[in-house]
């Protein structure tokens, strides 16, 4: 399941970090520090490199939200046919028509009707 990258690394850090020490400014300045070295990075290596080898003084997870390098990461590993993406807002929105969707992909017995709709109000 994806998120939008930028939803997921805000939430992240605002679930996470002790504001008394990191202000919303410092945030900022720390991703725009990351985007500046990713950059840099990317002049002289692959995406996948820098994505792995990112600063880790920075202390933003914004390479968490690099969906393509990691499922091209796992695309060399599996078929992709064993891959089944779902974006959180897709999700949300259309639950009881996607969550049987799953259930298929996964090859395994599908939950009732009732069962779906209790499953995506929780």
């Amino acid at each position: 399941m994806l998120r939008d990258p930028v939803d997921r690394l805000y939430s992240e850090y605002s679930l996470t970090s002790d504001h008394s020490t990191v202000s919303v400014g410092e945030f900022h300045d720390k991703v725009e520090r990351f985007i500046r070295s990713f950059e840099e990075c990317l002049v002289k290596r692959t995406a996948r490199s820098c994505t792995y080898d990112a600063d880790p003084d920075i202390h933003v997870r914004l390479r968490l939200g690099l969906y393509s390098v990691y499922l091209f990461e796992m695309a060399r590993l599996y078929s992709i046919d064993h891959f089944g993406v779902i974006e959180v807002s897709e999700w949300k929105e259309l639950c009881t028509d996607i969550l049987p969707q799953i259930y298929d992909f996964l090859e395994v017995e599908a939950l009732s009707d009732d069962d779906i709709t209790k499953a995506c109000n929780r």
